[in-house]
């Protein structure tokens, strides 16, 4: 999710020929990361038990980073470098020493410190109500939020062609 865009950059002339919105693959971006988030929470289960922490903290914290994390990186997806699927693989960071994106990385800052702070503050069964309402929230309001995007991505779409196109 943090690279936004970066494949379908390199096919953005094909994108726009065929009938797909940019909000469709906003939201496949999103339900994907949402799936890879669960599999890291159920993984980290085992854990929780050998600890003795709730088997619900990963579950929460997973479901906190899909409706709120997610949505905030996604926020610009647009606004990416287009991926080099022909350049060298070895120590191939695909542009991201060049292209680093300070949003992603204040939205990751946020999304690490919130719970952090707030975690100091509340009682756990708070704490935890919280961040699941959040992320509750941010994954029913998910559709309208990439709506929201993809009007952005209009409204300066021909700035973004010239820039894929560009490179």
């Amino acid at each position: 999710a943090q690279w936004g865009m970066s494949i379908e950059a390199n096919f953005l002339s094909g994108v726009w020929t065929k009938p797909i919105s940019i909000s469709r693959l906003l939201t496949d971006k999103f339900l994907f990361s949402a799936f890879l988030g669960v599999v890291a929470a159920l993984i980290t289960l085992p854990f929780c038990v050998w600890f003795k922490i709730p088997l619900y903290a990963p579950l929460v914290y997973a479901l906190f980073n899909t409706g709120v994390g997610i949505l905030f990186i996604l926020l610009d997806a647009y606004n990416c470098m287009p991926f080099d699927l022909f350049g060298k693989t070895f120590f191939n960071y695909q542009g991201s020493a060049s292209t680093f994106k300070a949003s992603a990385f204040l939205a990751i800052i946020v999304v690490m410190v919130i719970p952090i702070i707030l975690q100091f503050i509340l009682p756990d069964w708070l704490f935890y109500l919280i961040l699941a309402v959040f992320g509750l929230a941010g994954v029913l309001f998910h559709r309208p939020y990439f709506r929201w995007v993809e009007r952005q991505f209009l409204n300066n779409r021909y700035k973004y062609m010239e820039k894929y196109l560009s490179i």
